[in-house]
């Protein structure tokens, strides 16, 4: 994955500031091809529809990303490697028992986002200021369904998917 080796840079929070809205972007038009083909006729549908069956076919990949969201910003505050190391050194190389629950916790939050909206609401908390984020579940059906549809169209502009899907 993509987002844990920004902690190679020098600064991890600044570069994820940089491209969280981009990434969201380019990761929302990647899973128009995965719609595509596993729901025929999904450009016929209602929005309502569209919706449900775009985030159905997204929701693991999109999941997956919060989770690098996560932790890539927990790991940023680490410090420096020496400074992880001496951590883990006093623990054996474990994570400590706080570690471990507040671990657990976020994946059951991950876990439970079920929709546009839960997914909307969890990225803006991870990501700040995210327009693309609150257009994807906080501004309501017909915003949705246009993000969804123009990302369609760009999958297919970038060669993602064929006219024929």
């Amino acid at each position: 994955h993509f987002l844990p080796r920004l902690l190679l840079v020098a600064e991890p929070l600044a570069a994820w500031q940089r491209i969280q809205e981009p990434l969201l972007q380019e990761t929302i038009d990647r899973t128009a091809l995965h719609a595509l083909r596993e729901f025929p006729g999904l450009s016929e549908q209602a929005p309502q529809e569209y919706a449900r069956l775009r985030w159905e076919s997204a929701a693991k990949g999109l999941r997956m990303m919060l989770f690098s969201v996560r932790f890539l910003r927990r790991a940023a505050r680490w410090g420096s490697l020496e400074r992880v190391a001496r951590h883990y050194d006093r623990f054996y190389g474990q994570p400590s028992a706080k570690e471990r629950d507040a671990f657990r916790d976020e994946v059951r939050e991950i876990l439970a986002v079920d929709s546009w909206e839960a997914f909307s609401e969890r990225w803006r908390a991870e990501a700040g200021d995210a327009a693309l984020a609150e257009q994807l579940g906080g501004a309501g059906l017909e915003a949705l369904d246009q993000r969804l549809r123009e990302s369609q169209e760009r999958s297919l502009a970038k060669g993602y998917h064929p006219a024929s899907l």
